[in-house]
């Protein structure tokens, strides 16, 4: 590997590099010395807006509704500190694991979170199957490894355990120190070469100074947080996210997120030609699905093989209540993003009017859980993709405590739909006619107390 000839002046022998690291960390006394610990004012608000960063990215990856079934790794976890906030967020301590090079401070976290599972790996390599972790963690521990074998070795290791569309979180030193020759940059550049094969999902500075934190958190600590808040050049460190791309061959199921949205849309289009949310346009479509990808109440999944969007199912867990919401705050700006069509066709206003009247009619499903969209790119086709997506989204709705689920499609001339949604378990509750003489077919599955859905 290439790395900037002035992060370091030579690349450490890979044996004396591990020597160097277990005695720079016992010198520093970072499991154990106050100075590391919360009763300290500069380093718990250091913590703090680290957490605010984690459970941000939980939160934007749709991944903090799952948080119990997700299996973490802390690369680097030290004596298991972060642990304790894991397992306060809903983690179940059993699919925790941490690994260290240091014997020591494992047993530390052993006896600190025993029922979690800790590893000393003093050769680096990690004892688990590939694509063993959902999460990846690491924290400052890139920054201590100035041998870019080492690195590459880590890194390496860290993308074979983790899954197809995992997330790699990593919190590391953004600048050299020249005050510290021990520790050594992790920047943008090093880690899109260091983990290929990954999208970066987010990347920002955080954390303030420490020289400014030690002078300001004890005595101004609202000064701190405004300087942290609004100056981004006395921030110091990156905290990135990383997702794992499957390869085309290799489809995976993953929480739709913003991001997704304008594939998720391209999707749409591609999976709907001449049907009505189709003609209303792009950018009616991208209100709707950022709102499933966005509200408390929904539930968007989407297939992803080699890095591109290539299907998708939205749902909610009280229909009627989507529906009102959607007209009573957004009303506007859906008319707005459909006006194209309305010019070309005005003959559809009546169409959209009457899309109005939904809440009421919501209130005549067989169930308040909805499957609301799936779909698949047709080059994606005949390949279960459209069944795992229904899986992760039952999976989710059993989760929230939905008894059942509906969906409605087309009657006529849609035998193939139809027929998908009996063998996957939906069984017909009613046949009806639109107001606009469309004839439907709604089906309703029970999920409480059923098994989960199919693994990926």
């Amino acid at each position: 590997m290439n790395s900037d000839p002035a992060d370091r002046a030579s690349d450490p022998h890979p044996v004396d590099e591990v020597v160097r690291m277990n005695r720079v960390y016992t010198e520093r006394r970072y499991d154990t010395d106050p100075e590391y610990s919360e009763s300290n004012p500069v380093y718990q608000q250091r913590v703090q807006r680290m957490e605010r960063a984690v459970l941000g990215a939980l939160g934007a990856l749709r991944l903090d509704r799952r948080i119990g079934e997700l299996d973490v790794l802390d690369f680097g976890c030290g004596n298991g500190r972060w642990f304790g906030r894991w397992r306060s967020w809903g983690a179940s301590g059993s699919r925790l694991t941490g690994v260290d090079l240091r014997e020591s401070v494992v047993d530390l976290a052993r006896r600190a979170f025993p029922d979690c599972r800790f590893v000393a790996v003093p050769e680096g390599a990690l004892p688990f199957p590939d694509e063993s972790f959902d999460v990846v963690v690491q924290s400052v521990t890139f920054s201590s490894i100035l041998s870019d074998e080492i690195r590459g070795r880590a890194a390496r290791e860290i993308l074979r355990v983790l899954r197809p569309c995992g997330v790699l979180m990593s919190y590391d030193l953004a600048m050299n120190n020249p005050r510290n020759p021990n520790v050594r940059a992790l920047r943008r550049k090093d880690l899109d070469r260091l983990f290929p094969g990954t999208e970066r999902v987010r990347a920002a500075r955080i954390t303030l100074a420490p020289p400014l934190a030690r002078l300001l958190v004890p005595r101004w600590p609202a000064m701190a947080e405004l300087l942290e808040s609004c100056c981004p050049f006395l921030r110091t460190h990156l905290h990135a996210i990383l997702r794992k791309v499957p390869g085309r061959e290799r489809v995976a199921i993953r929480p739709g997120t913003a991001g997704d949205v304008a594939r998720i849309v391209d999707t749409h289009l591609r999976s709907f030609p001449g049907f009505f949310l189709t003609f209303l346009g792009p950018r009616f479509l991208a209100l709707l699905y950022r709102r499933f990808v966005s509200d408390s109440d929904t539930i968007c999944h989407v297939a992803v093989a080699d890095g591109e969007v290539v299907g998708f199912v939205a749902g909610v867990t009280r229909k009627a209540d989507f529906y009102r919401r959607l007209i009573r705050h957004h009303v506007l700006s859906f008319a707005l993003s459909s006006l194209t069509a309305i010019i070309r066709k005005p003959g559809v206003i009546p169409r959209i009017f009457n899309a109005l009247r939904r809440p009421a009619e919501a209130a005549e499903s067989g169930a308040e859980a909805c499957l609301m969209s799936l779909g698949v790119r047709p080059d994606f086709h005949r390949r279960g993709i459209a069944s795992r997506l229904v899986d992760e989204l039952l999976a989710d709705l059993r989760r929230l405590a939905a008894p059942a689920v509906s969906l409605t499609t087309d009657r006529d001339d849609n035998e193939g739909a139809n027929a998908f949604y009996r063998r996957l378990g939906f069984a017909l509750h009613r046949s009806f006619t639109t107001r606009e003489g469309r004839e439907m077919n709604e089906y309703v599955i029970e999920v409480r107390g059923k098994p989960g859905g199919r693994n990926p």
